[in-house]
Order: C-alpha cells, then sequence, then structure tokens
C-alpha cells in the first residue's frame, strides 16, 4: 500500500484485505476493508474499503470491488460503502456493480469551524461521489447524514434530510435499533441547536434566504418535542433489547413497552412534520410605519421692555 498508494498512507487498522495476482502468484493489487471513518456510519452491519491500490494491472481495481463485497457479505455485513475524489472517475466501481448514492462537500478536516461573525455560511465546494453495491439493503443507504452536512443546508433542506434519514432508517428493536435511535437524536439534537443560535444570535437577516427569525424558533421548538420522544423512547427500546421474553409476564410487559415505544416515535414523527410545517409559514408582511408627529411649536413668550 505504500508502495503504490498516490496519495494516502495505509489505513490505522482494517477487518479483513484481500489481493489480486497474477499467473506467476504476483501481488499486483490489494484493497483493505475495515469498520466505515465516519461514526454514525458505524451501525456494525456496514464495512468501508477504506485503501486499494495496484501496480497498474488492468481491471484489478474492478476485481478488488467485487471480491471485497463478497467477502463482507459472507461475514454477515450488509452494506459496503466508498469514498472517492472529485478527479477520480469511478470506472472501477461501476465495473464492479457498484452506484453512486450520495456527493458529500469537502471538509478540511474533522472540525467544522463556527460560521463566521457575519453570519456567512458559504463554504468552497467540491463533490465527492460515495459509492455502494448494487445490492446493498433498499433504503438503508439512501439517506445517512452525518450532523455536520446539515450546516451546508438551508433550514428547509435540513429538516427534510433528518426526515429521510429517519424514515429510511426504522428503529429495530435490538442493538442496530439502538444505535438507530441514539443517531437520530443526535441529528435533531445538531439541527435544533443550529435554529436555536441563528435566533440567539439575530443571524438570520444577515444570511440571505433565511426565514425570519420567529419561524425558526418556532420550528426550533418542534425539533425540541421530537427529541423528548425520541429520548423517552429510549427507556422501552433498552428494556425490549436487553430483556428476555420467556415467561407469560414477560411477553405481556413487551407488548406495553412496544405500544409505549411505537407512541413515542409515532409523536416524534408529527413534531418533525410540524417543524418543516412552521417553515412553510409564509412571511408576515412588514409593517408600515405611522408617520412621525409633527413636532409641536412652543407658545411665543414676549418680554415686557
Amino acid at each position: 500500500m505504500c508502495a503504490w498508494h498516490r496519495h494516502h498512507p495505509p489505513p490505522p487498522g482494517q477487518i479483513f484485505a484481500v489481493g489480486a495476482a497474477d499467473e506467476t502468484g504476483t501481488l499486483r493489487a490489494v484493497a483493505i476493508v475495515g469498520r466505515p471513518v465516519a461514526r454514525h456510519l458505524d451501525d456494525c452491519a456496514t464495512l468501508e474499503v477504506t485503501r486499494t491500490a495496484s501496480d497498474g494491472a488492468r481491471n484489478a481495481n474492478s476485481l478488488l470491488y467485487g471480491a471485497s463485497w463478497r467477502a463482507g457479505k459472507a461475514l454477515g455485513y450488509r452494506r459496503l460503502i466508498t469514498f472517492t475524489q472529485e478527479g477520480e472517475s469511478g470506472a472501477s466501481l461501476r465495473g464492479a456493480g457498484w452506484q453512486l448514492i450520495a456527493r458529500r462537500p469537502p471538509r478540511a478536516g474533522w472540525h467544522t469551524p463556527l460560521p463566521p461573525p457575519d453570519g456567512s455560511r458559504q463554504r468552497p465546494r467540491r463533490p465527492l461521489p460515495v459509492a455502494s453495491p448494487l445490492n446493498h439493503v433498499p433504503g438503508d443507504a439512501l439517506h445517512t447524514y452525518e450532523p455536520a452536512d446539515l450546516d451546508d443546508m438551508s433550514p428547509r433542506h435540513a429538516v427534510d434530510a433528518v426526515t429521510a434519514d429517519v424514515r429510511d432508517h426504522h428503529i429495530t428493536v435490538d442493538g442496530t435499533g439502538l444505535f438507530t435511535a441514539t443517531r437520530h437524536i443526535d441529528l435533531l439534537c445538531h439541527l435544533a441547536a443550529r435554529m436555536a443560535a441563528d435566533v440567539e444570535y439575530q443571524l438570520a437577516p444577515n444570511i440571505a434566504g433565511l426565514p425570519p427569525a420567529e419561524t425558526l424558533g418556532t420550528s426550533a421548538g418542534h425539533l425540541g418535542r421530537a427529541i423528548a420522544h425520541y429520548t423517552q423512547a429510549l427507556a422501552p427500546l433498552i428494556t425490549l433489547t436487553t430483556t428476555a421474553q420467556d415467561t407469560l409476564r414477560q411477553k405481556l410487559d413487551a407488548l406495553d413497552h412496544h405500544s409505549r415505544l411505537r407512541i413515542h416515535l409515532d409523536d416524534a414523527g408529527r413534531a418533525l412534520a410540524a417543524a418543516r410545517t412552521a417553515l412553510e409559514a409564509p412571511r408576515p408582511p412588514a409593517a408600515a410605519r405611522a408617520p412621525a408627529p409633527a413636532p409641536s411649536q412652543a407658545p411665543a413668550v414676549r418680554r415686557r421692555a
């Protein structure tokens, strides 16, 4: 990897690696597969091809991408992803049957800086394709966002993104569902904090296209309700995930926990929909200012000579 890769060092860890050799047994290409680098994609069912490199052997990378997916699927994983830079054509991925599922703007590092004092959120954009195998779980990889992704969206688009993520990643009664619930809470908290900051620091007048501060505040309040319902859903979800259901009493209790879980998730969905509806409210027309009253003239005072 050190000798062949053009711009990256080897990753610090891996789950497995695959190689491609010619008829003489000489290694011509290698791929390293590990846990997803982004923590919000690390759901115990996803792997990421973190590096591929070759000595230029024809079609070697396509062979490695196909072999990596077959190996990951044999180990029980449901999804395999990778990232490519803008200047790379992605021909090896298309040749292995992968498809583009998202584009992400580049970032200078792991930390997201705060917006400048003038309220500007403009950042240089350069698309980075993300690829995934064609036979991934339907809907599982279509809308997966990280909190930092929402910073580059308008409030309406950010709420729509979170709604799509919640819709496409269902809460299941297992460890994966618990991870998904906490990830959704993280997204909602980040979005609510961003809208509250726009109101508190009066950034709305400084950023073109943002709704007025009152509208953002109303939407942030609905997001707070969604966070509260999601947080309340954790208790029955944890109980269902960690408690056996062997006896009749345990099964009856499980029905009650399932009911509570469903109620809180449905209420969270309604609160999220209300947050989106609040952003669609028409802007109130600017109130006309009343004409300033004419200055009253003080009565003239005459003095006696």
